[in-house]
C-alpha cells in the first residue's frame, strides 16, 4: 500500500475519532449537570450513551493501530513521531489530528474526574442516609414491644 494513502487513511481515522470524543466532551458535560440523587436515571442514560462513543473508539482505534504498523514496518521506524513531514507532507495533518486526540481526551478525563468526585460525595451521602434510616428502624422495633397475653378476653363468672 502507497505510504501517503496510509497516512491519510490513519488521518481520516483520527478525524472520526475527534468527533467521537467531542461527543463524548458533550455528554460528560450532561453527566457533570445530571449528577444529583433525583436525576440518576438521565445520568445513567448518558452513561450508557458515552459507552457506545467509546465503543465506538475502540473500533477506530484497532483499525487505527494495524493502519499504524504497517506503516511503521513500511518506513522502518518505531514511532508516528519519527515520521519525516519533509518526505511525507501529509504527515503533518495526521500529527495535527494525533494532538488534538490527545487533548480532547485529556479534557474528558479532567471532567470526569470531577463528575466522579461529586458521585463519591453523593454515595457517601446517601449510604449515611441507608444507616440512619436502619439505625431508626431497629430503634422502632424496641419500642413496639408487644406482651405474650393469652389474646382472649377475661370473663367474671362470680355472681
Amino acid at each position: 500500500m502507497e505510504i501517503n494513502l496510509l497516512i491519510q487513511e490513519m488521518t481520516l481515522l483520527g478525524e472520526k475519532k475527534i468527533q467521537l470524543l467531542k461527543k463524548a466532551w458533550e455528554l460528560t458535560e450532561k453527566q457533570a449537570q445530571h449528577c444529583t440523587e433525583e436525576q440518576f436515571f438521565e445520568f445513567e442514560r448518558l452513561v450508557n450513551e458515552r459507552q457506545k462513543c467509546i465503543d465506538e473508539m475502540k473500533t477506530l482505534d484497532q483499525s487505527f493501530e494495524e493502519k499504524s504498523s504497517l506503516l511503521k514496518k513500511a518506513l522502518s521506524i518505531h514511532s508516528l513521531d519519527e515520521i519525516d513531514v519533509n518526505v511525507y507532507p501529509v504527515a503533518q495533518r495526521l500529527k495535527k489530528v494525533r494532538e488534538d486526540i490527545i487533548n480532547h481526551a485529556l479534557r474528558i478525563k479532567s471532567l470526569d474526574d470531577e463528575n466522579k468526585k461529586v458521585l463519591e460525595k453523593l454515595l457517601h451521602e446517601t449510604s449515611l442516609e441507608l444507616k440512619k434510616i436502619r439505625q431508626g428502624k431497629a430503634a422502632n422495633q424496641l419500642y413496639q414491644y408487644e406482651s405474650p397475653g393469652s389474646g382472649g378476653f377475661y370473663f367474671d363468672t362470680k355472681k
